[in-house]
């Protein structure tokens, strides 16, 4: 769907604005026309011509309207002489020829007055007369309009064109409003959405989001604020998981740290209450103070060496390196553990000789956490495969088992720090920050380390991801 702009509306609203004026001229003409014609039903017209004044008895002509005008009436005989006269007659003539007559009726440019005549018949005598009306040239035009004429239908007529003109300014101002009120609605509408959607999103509520119809500008806005909004609160849910994984981090370094300390502050202290009198006895405890106080160390080192991966630029010291012969050496060195704990070790690649730069120091200890990982968290009899195969330019390293797997409530998190596979954190296992160093190692070779959820032969399947050199 189209969407549309504002200037698309302005325009139809203008022409809707132009349309509605020219049926305001068109109704206020008709209401004219209607007044007028009202007016000419109801109001004579002024009897100004011989045709609408003469009557039988010359003597009662009403010419009212004509002496408006500063015009006479002559009452003319068989011979055309006049015999009578009504009004102030200002021509001196007193017997007319018929040509005179013609040249009179005849309406010309350079007479003083304009003439109408109508014969009738007197009822009494039966003589046959002429009813000869004059009036003044400025008076009357050649059309016969009425010029600055005071009668009663003039002021009708302008009284009509008052109403017409009253009736078409006041529709033409309610014309005006409506559409600046139209108009300022479409634009103020969602003015007042946007800005009240802005006052929540400033006053903390980041689930506001904006769902209105309108111009495209204003759409823009509505979308660009729903994508700020949608990307803040992913913010703020993100800073919420992080805060939540830095406590429970905190939780467990307390823990993992604790529960070797206090181990080894009991055997000190037996050891030197002198509570341990047995030499064999008290090697085993020195054994254990030494044991625990190296996985101390490790955590700590662990902990240092996430950080570091996390806040600073690692410094790996990348060469070509053929990956093949890399990870066969592995196998071996792992080959003994895996074997002493009736383990078996399936190791295949589809290359012989595959080029790839890494640092091989960081990339063994990556290798080696996934490897370990597998012997420690599964049983006897469980298989670790060992795989390697390309991809486009991708080399691919698996390394997966078909042991225990991993709690589906821990997969989305196993990279997290201080997630191990066992459920509770007992002092046998490791210190839950080898997948998180090996992910930031791996991505500080610009590739990727994932947990692959959809192999049904082998429950836990980690694929490491790493970019061929040219």
């Amino acid at each position: 769907m189209k969407k549309k702009r504002i200037y698309n509306t302005l325009i139809k609203n203008y022409i809707i604005f132009i349309s509605s004026m020219l049926l305001i001229c068109i109704v206020s003409f008709i209401l004219l026309s209607v007044l007028m014609s009202k007016s000419v039903t109801e109001q004579k017209l002024p009897a100004i011509t011989a045709d609408a004044i003469v009557k039988g008895n010359y003597k009662d002509i009403d010419i009212s309207d004509i002496r408006l005008l500063d015009g006479w009436v002559e009452i003319l005989d068989e011979n055309n002489r006049v015999i009578h006269t009504i009004g102030n007659k200002k021509t001196a003539a007193m017997v007319y020829q018929t040509a005179d007559l013609i040249n009179l009726f005849s309406y010309p440019d350079n007479h003083e007055y304009v003439y109408t005549g109508a014969a009738f018949t007197e009822p009494n005598s039966q003589k046959e007369y002429i009813c000869l009306v004059a009036l003044p040239q400025s008076k009357i035009d050649i059309t016969m309009n009425i010029v600055n004429a005071p009668f009663e239908l003039t002021k009708i007529y302008f009284g009509n064109m008052l109403k017409a003109a009253i009736f078409f300014l006041i529709l033409f101002v309610l014309n005006i409003f409506l559409y600046s009120k139209w108009t300022a609605r479409r634009i103020s509408a969602p003015l007042t959405r946007i800005t009240s959607s802005i006052q929540r999103m400033s006053d903390g509520d980041l689930s506001t989001r904006m769902d209105f119809k309108a111009e495209n500008e204003f759409l823009q806005i509505r979308d660009a604020f729903n994508q700020m909004a949608d990307n803040l609160q992913k913010a703020q849910q993100d800073n919420r998981r992080l805060e939540e994984e830095r406590n429970r981090m905190f939780m467990d370094i307390s823990h993992d740290l604790k529960t070797p300390i206090t181990t080894i502050q009991g055997y000190a202290l037996a050891l030197k209450e002198g509570m341990v009198e047995q030499e064999e006895k008290k090697q085993r405890y020195l054994q254990t103070i030494f044991d625990k106080s190296v996985r101390v160390t490790n955590l700590i080192n662990n902990v240092f060496d996430l950080a570091k991966l996390e806040n600073t630029t690692p410094q790996f010291q990348i060469q070509n390196h053929d990956l093949a012969e890399f990870l066969r050496k592995m196998a071996a060195e792992f080959y003994e553990q895996i074997e002493q704990k009736g383990m078996v070790l399936d190791f295949n690649t589809t290359v012989n000789k595959l080029d790839v730069p890494f640092d091989m120091k960081e990339m063994e200890r990556v290798i080696a956490n996934l490897l370990s990982n597998s012997i420690l968290y599964n049983q006897s009899g469980t298989t670790i495969k060992m795989s390697l195969f390309e991809q486009d330019d991708t080399a691919i390293i698996e390394i997966a088992d078909n042991g225990t797997g991993i709690p589906d409530e821990l997969k989305d998190i196993i990279f997290s720090p201080f997630v191990r596979g066992d459920a509770s954190r007992s002092s046998e296992g490791g210190t839950g920050l080898g997948l998180a160093i090996a992910k930031k190692i791996v991505e500080g070779h610009g590739g990727r380390l994932e947990l692959v959820n959809d192999k049904d032969e082998y429950k836990t399947v980690f694929r490491i991801f790493l970019v061929r050199g040219e």
